[in-house]
């Protein structure tokens, strides 16, 4: 506990010294402007400034606290908390939440030690960008992409790989993606490989087992010949057995 309380405190010294470049170049650099003309600039250059820092110091840390290997690390929970909160302040308070999905996005993930192929567009948070790649043509939309998955009070940190199309809200945890299409609404977790399959009945019993596991049933509807068939027969069986009642009721009179 003392540690983790240090490491804080040094990450709470950080954060305002990612402060004092943008303010020596609003202070001196611009002057102390006095109109609009000049603020708007200022402005912008002291945030660029800002997240250009913010940059540095989280790729220094990531690399002194995620390990370098290929193959799965497990860690203290309270241990990697420190650099979990330091990437969700970098995504919340710098400029890297206003350009996601542009090529200046990607730059920062590349910089962060990202691997990122052609056309790539990414939306949503990331967590362990030097463990992160995207194949060409992928678009994660509103996704939560990270190389590590907690259980209790164990992290296991690996890689996380997307492709295809991610739609909102699907959940990408120390998992790779190679299918054309992957959500709504869905998680992939654990350090397998979610693919498209040629064989239909293989690709949809391994879709009802991912589902399954996430306590959600997402099993073919039966066709709706099968459910017409169906409907006519109950009805057939409610016909019989309603004449069955009634001669069974004339007999009594």
């Amino acid at each position: 506990e003392t540690i983790i309380t240090l490491g804080y405190t040094i990450y709470l010294v950080l954060i305002f010294g990612t402060l004092l470049p943008s303010y020596e170049l609003w202070m001196y650099g611009f002057g102390k402007p006095s109109s609009i003309w000049a603020a708007v600039p200022a402005l912008a250059s002291s945030l660029i400034l800002h997240t250009f820092v913010f940059m540095i110091l989280l790729a220094v840390s990531e690399r002194l606290m995620l390990p370098n290997s290929s193959e799965l690390s497990k860690h203290p929970a309270n241990a990697y908390a420190l650099y979990n909160n330091m990437a969700w302040n970098f995504q919340a308070y710098s400029l890297q939440r206003f350009v996601s999905g542009s090529p200046l996005c990607n730059l920062i993930v590349m910089v962060l030690g990202g691997q990122l192929e052609s056309h790539t567009i990414l939306f949503g948070r990331i967590y362990e960008f030097s463990k992160f790649s995207a194949a060409a043509r992928t678009i994660a939309d509103s996704c939560h992409t990270t190389s590590h998955y907690v259980v209790f009070n164990e992290v296991t940190i690996g890689h996380c790989r997307v492709s295809g199309v991610l739609h909102n809200f699907t959940y990408v945890s120390n998992a790779t993606l190679t299918s054309t299409m992957s959500g709504p609404m869905r998680a992939y977790i654990g350090d397998t490989k979610y693919q498209d399959s040629t064989d239909e009945g293989q690709s949809l019993e391994l879709d009802y087992d991912i589902n399954l596991n996430m306590g959600i049933d997402q099993r073919e509807p039966q066709d709706l010949n099968d459910i017409e068939n169906g409907c006519t027969d109950d009805n057939k069986d409610g016909d019989d057995d309603f004449e069955d009642d009634v001669m069974i009721s004339t007999n009594l009179a």
